[in-house]
């Protein structure tokens, strides 16, 4: 009876171990045959979901229909409109471009038939917000002449600054509004002397007792340089618990558009007050002498082109 039973186990053992496998390989089949059918399913869904748009798109870009055609049309304008703008700012900004290096070279022109002999045209190659305090860079140094201690011109007679360093092919420019740079001036109007301080961004100030006449337009001449005007007095800074009133000179130009300036040949040396005061009285008192050209100038006959008009007349008349 107890064989009997462990038989009977055993062959029940070996029945459930059959329908497990069977159970794997159905499970495994039905996995197989849902992969394998899966992408056609999707794809199929794919294409019936997709096939409308499709149909659409086909419609608009080929029939030759009066609202598919409209739309074509309008695309393929907006398009071309675009295109048409592109070119329009392209050829703005080239136009511009131009403009400005046509004002760039007329600048030029001007500045080289008004620069004197005793001078160098120089282009500004770096400013301020570039370079520390007042300072400029210029494209000209020991190989094109230029020594350190030379005045900077900005224009003819208005200085600006001093060569400090020199390069072999460029030169640093102290400006005379850079901070503690301290120099002499002289006031026109008030007619008086005093010192300048630089105070940063082209601006110098000047510092007088409270009593001095100071206005704004004041001009601010530089003694120890020749035609060394600087600048007008633009703001006047006073107030009753001050013991001195202020005034703030600028130069009347930015230094960030300064593109060119003239550079002396002969570095500045020490003035005496005789000397100072004998500059600043040739400058005033030619302070409203414009040169006018020959043609444009009427005078009155001299004596001796009088005397040598009679003497031809009367040659001619013998």
């Amino acid at each position: 009876m107890k064989k009997y039973s462990l038989i009977k186990r055993e062959s029940y053992r070996r029945i459930s171990l059959i329908k497990l496998a069977l159970l794997i390989i159905i499970i495994l089949g039905v996995l197989t045959l849902t992969i394998l059918s899966v992408p056609r399913i999707l794809t199929g869904a794919v294409q019936m979901f997709w096939l409308p748009f499709d149909d659409l798109r086909v419609w608009m870009t080929e029939s030759s229909g009066s609202f598919p055609q409209y739309f074509r049309d309008r695309k393929a304008l907006l398009f071309e409109l675009d295109q048409l703008r592109v070119q329009l700012s392209t050829n703005q900004a080239n136009e511009n471009t131009i403009n400005k290096l046509q004002a760039e070279n007329q600048d030029f022109r001007t500045l080289l038939n008004s620069v004197p002999a005793e001078r160098f045209l120089a282009r500004v190659v770096a400013r301020p917000n570039q370079l520390p305090y007042d300072q400029l860079l210029i494209d000209l140094g020991s190989n094109q002449g230029v020594l350190e201690n030379v005045p900077v011109f900005l224009g003819k007679d208005q200085v600006i600054g001093i060569v400090t360093k020199v390069n072999n092919d460029t030169s640093l420019v102290t400006l005379i509004s850079t901070p503690n740079f301290i120099a002499t001036a002289y006031i026109i109007g008030p007619n008086i002397y005093t010192y300048t301080e630089g105070m940063g961004g082209g601006i110098i100030r000047i510092t007088v007792p409270p009593g001095v006449p100071l206005q704004r337009g004041n001009l601010v001449i530089l003694p120890a340089i020749d035609s060394g005007v600087y600048g007008t007095v633009s703001e006047i800074s006073t107030s009753p618990t001050q013991p001195e009133q202020y005034g703030y000179v600028s130069p009347g130009a930015s230094l960030q558009s300064l593109k060119y300036l003239t550079i002396g040949r002969t570095p500045v040396t020490p003035h005496t007050f005789a000397v100072a005061d004998k500059l600043v009285k040739t400058i005033t008192s030619n302070l409203l002498l414009v040169p006018v050209p020959e043609e444009k100038l009427v005078m009155p006959p001299t004596e001796n082109a009088s005397s040598s008009q009679t003497s031809s007349t009367v040659t001619i008349t013998n």
